[in-house]
């Protein structure tokens, strides 16, 4: 409760002491109420209220009204606006952070955090306003009730009996912590197993064997999570048990001690709300704790982010620069599971204005690699790339926005706008109609009409956003790999000529050893992790 508390006061002052206040007249409308109340209940003749009173009654009872509302209201605009920061945040510094260091966080993982994590933080916080009103009511409570009994021995026992409760969360929080921290992680473990599933659905539809297999699995790992879930109930339940029974335990106490006559009607009553209000605020308690543990893993991702960016150097480039030239880069790679390296490198290459290189290679020689560090996603270990005469130095947006890349895996946002120049709008019409697209997209506003084609059409459609972006430099990973015949000549013998002329320098990643006598240089890679020592001296084929 207190991080929740704190966080609220290092994000926004204004919103802490708001609440603040709002909550203390909450506690001192309620401690009249109690008042008026005990005094009504120990009264044998009825009240005759005059004008005055019942118009004060009546403003009491709406700025109740209004301190309830406002602080969950004040409490709901402050999750709002602290949980879009941070996840804004987050997004901002994705641009100024090497790709290799982004894939090692997990972008899944991250997905998981800035999605379903960030809606039951939201849930949570939004449970704030119920927290503190439950907190300020059983303070109240408190404090009403130890001035109405000055007998110490009666004091001593509404004292213990509130500090009962929380007293036992406290002790069992670790616990507590420990199986709803598993609990999440067989969650998360679930989440990614049925994601992974309708990932490969075909494959599971195509072997009946494998599907049932999975019904199997999938159930043996939902048993364990059952079995989280279960631990956390018991002692959940347990505690708050222990909790209720403290009523009895205190009736019977009063009963030994003959104090009967010390509790009226009322302030049985106000303890059993009492209790019902500080178990309000414990049940919370797993909202509260997974709120706490996301936040921090967001805090966490955003600090590294911004220590990461540190290594950003946006430097600018030449509007329209006429070579890319790299020289002698190595890139390693470990993986983080597994331990194993992988290796790229020493490579030189270069890219010319007018030219088209062709890259080339069995799978996993290391050819979409190549592409993420010349792209600038990978930033090589040693090395250099040079823009003309510039040297591109760390993270770089600016060198990055040089490229028009269609990678192997294509997505796009659905209604996200981008084409924000009208010259990009009809260079995008105009290949929307040269690719056989123009009668399944339109462009309004600068996005899509839809993006629910098959996997051949999203290529094109993201060779259509690559070709109105009009950048100097195009990079594609085996676009025509799942083109039909036609499309897969016209890509090799009209697009990239046409780039050629329009003076871009290319670079296309393939296995279409029937072109290759159209690309003006070729490198091939080797089988492996490392490249060959010949082809790192680009070899000229033919000259268009």
């Amino acid at each position: 409760m207190y991080f929740i508390i704190l966080t609220i006061y290092q994000y926004s002052k204004a919103s802490f002491f708001k609440i603040l206040l709002l909550a203390i007249m909450y506690m001192l409308i309620n401690f009249i109420f109690f008042t008026y109340a005990s005094v009504a209940f120990h009264s044998s003749k009825s009240y005759a209220f005059k004008g005055g009173e019942v118009l004060l009654f009546m403003v009491v009872i709406s700025l109740w009204v209004y301190s309830l509302y406002s602080i969950k209201i004040e409490c709901s605009k402050f999750s709002q606006n602290y949980l879009k920061e941070l996840k804004i945040n987050v997004i901002h510094r994705l641009d100024t952070v090497a790709y290799d260091q982004l894939e090692s966080y997990s972008i899944a993982s991250i997905q998981t955090l800035l999605t379903s994590d960030i809606s039951q933080c939201l849930m949570a916080f939004k449970k704030i306003g119920a927290i503190f009103i439950s907190m300020s009511t059983s303070v109240v409570i408190y404090l009403f009730l130890v001035t109405s009994h000055i007998n110490w021995l009666c004091f001593l026992m509404i004292s213990m009996f509130f500090v009962f409760t929380p007293l036992t969360f406290e002790i069992f929080k670790r616990k507590l912590s420990f199986y709803l921290l598993n609990h999440k992680q067989h969650e998360k473990k679930l989440f990614s197993n049925y994601l992974a599933y309708f990932l490969s659905i075909r494959l599971f539809v195509m072997n009946v064997n494998f599907n049932h297999r999975f019904v199997f699995f999938i159930s043996s790992k939902y048993a364990r999570f059952i079995q989280q879930c279960e631990k956390f109930d018991s002692l959940f339940t347990l505690i708050n048990s222990f909790s209720n029974a403290s009523f009895y335990v205190m009736i019977f106490l009063v009963s030994i001690f003959g104090l009967q006559s010390q509790f009226s009607g009322l302030s049985l009553a106000l303890l059993i709300y009492g209790l019902k209000m500080i178990q309000n605020t414990y049940t919370q308690y797993s909202s509260v704790f997974l709120a706490k543990k996301i936040i921090k893993d967001l805090q966490s991702l955003s600090h590294d982010l911004n220590a990461s960016s540190n290594s950003c150097f946006p430097v600018e480039f030449c509007s329209l620069p006429t070579k890319l030239t790299v020289s002698n880069v190595v890139y390693t790679y470990r993986d983080s599971m597994s331990n194993d390296a992988f290796h790229i490198g020493p490579v030189n290459l270069s890219l010319q204005s007018g030219k088209c290189l062709f890259v080339t290679g069995h799978n996993g020689s290391g050819k979409s690699t190549l592409m993420k560090i010349v792209t600038g996603l990978y930033s090589p270990n040693s090395g250099e790339i040079r823009v003309d005469n510039s040297l591109v130095r760390g993270v770089n947006p600016h060198y990055r926005s040089l490229f028009s890349a269609v990678f192997d895996d294509v997505s796009f946002i659905e209604g996200f706008s981008y084409l924000d120049q009208p010259k990009m709008i009809r260079r995008a019409e105009n290949m929307l109609a040269v690719l056989n697209l123009d009668h399944v997209v339109t462009i309004k506003d600068g996005s899509f009409s839809t993006i629910h084609l098959s996997k051949g059409q999203l290529k094109r459609l993201a060779l259509v956003l690559a070709y109105a972006l009009d950048r100097p430099f195009y990079i594609f990973d085996e676009w025509a790999a799942e083109q039909d015949p036609f499309f897969r000549k016209w890509f090799y013998q009209q697009f990239i000529p046409q780039l050629k002329r329009q003076g871009k320098a290319v670079m296309v990643i393939t296995h279409d050893d029937r072109f290759f006598h159209l690309a003006d240089e070729l490198l091939e890679l080797d089988s492996g992790h490392s490249i060959e020592s010949q082809p790192h001296v680009l070899t000229p084929l033919m000259t268009t």
